[in-house]
């Protein structure tokens, strides 16, 4: 019996072990798969490009991040398998315990995971429509709808790690490319003072819409194909131009429940949506 919690009075150290080293397998294939996204991507960046491309923004934060989480896990799991060589000796761990800090860093390796395909997205959405540009999507889009896959809304804070326009873009690129993967899903992208704009997927549509800005083309509604790198870039020039932002600093992004009224009043022909009573009041 495995017991993880503080008074717990029996404790199995092979079983425990048994339980950490499922979640560091786990662990493991997804760090790969970061590191290999990551490279992979770097690498794509350099081969779309006459000169050499600025980094991924957050990219390198991303690799670090993941690699010491699953660097702790290893450890985590050496510890666990003393303990099941020497049952005899073996104590109830105190506290959180060793499987609860497996656990957590489980989570945390599977979110960044997720973070580095998000990012690999936005890249490629910017990029040529060449073979490598699709088996790299392909590649980030099967690491965010493999069986322990987790949307957007649902996967902890929204990051953004800009300090360009142009890496702002790749990052508004990532998440709308995401929400699409997700098929659905609504983030905000709002300065301190609730200026920004609304970003909405509903299948493989989304709907973008302004807050406290001033006049300009009012709810625009993409539908499929979407033009994620056409929709990232207008996103951002509207947050340079009504916001006066210039970076990911100046922002926050975060989760909020969807309109379902403006996707009613959508017009599919036009692209845009008519402002149904105090849509713009959110």
């Amino acid at each position: 019996m495995i017991l993880d919690r503080p008074g717990d009075t029996e404790f199995d150290p092979v079983a425990e072990y048994g339980a950490i080293r499922i979640l560091a397998a786990g662990a493991a294939q997804a760090w790969t798969v970061a590191v290999g996204l990551a490279a992979a991507v770097s690498d794509f960046r350099m081969r779309q490009s006459d000169v050499e491309p600025t980094p991924v923004p957050g990219l390198a934060e991303l690799v670090d991040r993941i690699t010491e989480d699953f660097t702790d896990l290893s450890a985590i799991l050496d510890a666990a398998l003393s303990v099941a060589e020497s049952p005899a000796d073996a104590v109830a761990p105190v506290g959180v315990g060793r499987l609860g800090r497996a656990r957590l860093l489980h989570a945390r390796i599977g979110t960044t995971t997720r973070r580095v395909a998000q990012a690999v997205l936005g890249a490629t959405s910017l990029g040529a429509g060449t073979d490598d540009t699709l088996r790299l999507e392909l590649a980030a889009s099967v690491a965010l709808t493999d069986r322990s896959a987790v949307p957007l809304v649902a996967d902890g804070p929204v990051e953004l790690f800009a300090t360009t326009r142009d890496d702002l873009v790749l990052e508004v690129a990532g998440v709308v490319a995401r929400l699409l993967v997700d098929w659905g899903g609504a983030v905000a992208l709002r300065t301190a003072d609730g200026a920004g704009v609304d970003l909405e997927v509903d299948g493989d549509v989304v709907v973008v819409t302004p807050h406290a800005l001033p006049p300009g083309p009012g709810i625009q509604r993409w539908s499929s194909p979407v033009v994620i790198a056409d929709l990232a870039g207008g996103v951002v020039a509207t947050l340079v131009e009504g916001a006066g932002i210039e970076t990911a600093l100046e922002i926050e992004a975060t989760v909020i429940e969807p309109h379902p009224s403006r996707r009613a009043h959508s017009d599919p022909f036009t692209g845009t949506v008519a402002d149904p009573e105090g849509a713009d009041d959110a």
